[in-house]
């Protein structure tokens, strides 16, 4: 049986061999991130808080092909005109205790979590 050292030893050169392969594509996720998910990441270099990310953008097409992209994906997977989830206790007796409040609060937040799913499919992506 291995120890821990070994286990941990094991563990990040796993790891430092996924950053090895994740390496080449690295400039491909940087131009992605740069030219259509402007506020998403750097892989190649750092910014500043607050440094403007979107110098290289010379027209909005990209962005613009990705935010519908994003919303028709959305749309095909969830429909806006039905509740598609609804929250429950994980435990049964909590529900039993106080079944009307409990299960008007889960619904009452699971109302709340659709309409703000709904809205912000419009413009977060």
């Amino acid at each position: 049986m291995k120890n821990k050292e070994d286990i941990a030893k094991s563990v990040l050169k796993a790891a430092d061999t996924l950053k090895t392969r994740r390496a080449t594509a690295d400039t491909t996720f940087q131009d992605i991130s740069d030219y259509i998910l402007l506020n998403k990441g750097d892989f190649t270099r750092s910014s500043s808080p607050g440094q403007r990310r979107d110098r290289r953008i010379f027209d909005s097409t990209a962005v613009q092909a990705n935010n519908q992209l994003a919303a028709t994906i959305q749309s095909g997977m969830t429909d806006p005109t039905t509740r598609w989830f609804n929250l429950k206790p994980k435990e049964e007796s909590i529900a039993e205790m106080h079944s009307f409040k409990i299960s008007a609060g889960f619904s009452s937040i699971s109302s709340l979590i659709c309409e703000t799913a709904l809205s912000s499919s419009k413009s977060t992506y």
